[in-house]
């Protein structure tokens, strides 16, 4: 009796040095100082925007007009917001990231994690999908994180986004020129798709200092460049290689793939 006993608790202490194991392993992005844009939303559920700031102790819930149209991802053309979920669940895309890439598309909004979640955000309920996520892009570290500052904030429900909305969420940085980016993109960059890229740096704090076209094509997706975590973020919601350097500017450059398939 006394053996199996012992023998239990070797299996439980492995578990757990199994599971720290994991979770040291785990990727980290969010830095819980900088604010952080979630995507919530299922196959029957309205799609929000949430900006979490952590410096205010506070959740804005934004509401999005599930009614209204946008240029889905991956080529796929105009479908509501309310439908973009779905959709990406048929097309094998995932819901999360259809929805995610389609308003960073449309709406020049950037999302830096999304969350099968429907219903009203309450604290308990967003802490528990955000540990026991269905389907996500975050981290397990980065999801335990914002779980507990869930379990802490203050949530307040904004007005609902339009494509005509800019949202002023300006990083908090250690310098202004942090927030400052230099683009030069492919000749084949659309005019919808310069200004969508424009609209989200703006989304996300930073201020386009130069728009430049190459006559050259440029043979990669896209690559950012920089210092600051603003140019980490860009990168990241962008999808694109991230370099860091010590130059304060931030540097943009989108390539042929980018205006294939952006």
């Amino acid at each position: 009796m006394k053996k199996i006993i012992l023998i239990t608790l070797a299996i439980v202490a492995l578990g757990f040095i199994s599971f720290f194991y994991y979770f040291l392993r785990q990727g980290q992005f969010w830095d819980s100082t900088s604010r952080m844009r979630v995507l919530l939303g299922s196959p029957n559920a309205e799609a929000q925007y949430l900006l979490i700031d952590p410096k205010r102790g506070e959740i804005a819930v934004y509401g999005l007009d599930n009614s209204e149209e946008v240029e889905a991802a991956y080529g796929l053309g105009k479908w509501k917001i309310g439908s973009l979920w779905k959709l990406g669940v048929q097309e094998n895309k995932g819901g999360g990231e259809m929805t995610a890439k389609s308003l960073v598309r449309g709406y020049g909004l950037p999302v830096e994690g999304y969350l099968q979640y429907g219903g009203p955000v309450e604290p308990f309920s967003l802490a528990r999908s955000l540990i026991f996520a269905k389907e996500t892009n975050m981290y397990l570290r980065d999801r335990l994180t914002l779980a507990w500052f869930v379990l802490h904030a203050r949530v307040s429900n904004e007005s609902a986004l339009t494509q005509s909305t800019i949202i002023l969420t300006a990083e908090e940085l250690s310098a202004v020129t942090d927030g400052i980016v230099t683009i030069t993109n492919t000749q084949n960059l659309t005019d919808r798709q310069s200004k969508a890229v424009s609209l989200l740096v703006s989304n996300l704090g930073g201020k386009v200092l130069d728009f430049s076209t190459l006559q050259d094509n440029i043979d990669q997706y896209c690559s950012v460049s920089g210092k600051s975590v603003f140019a980490q973020k860009l990168a990241h919601v962008l999808n694109c290689n991230f370099t860091k350097t010590d130059d304060p500017t931030t540097h943009l450059a989108l390539g042929n793939e980018f205006a294939k398939n952006f």
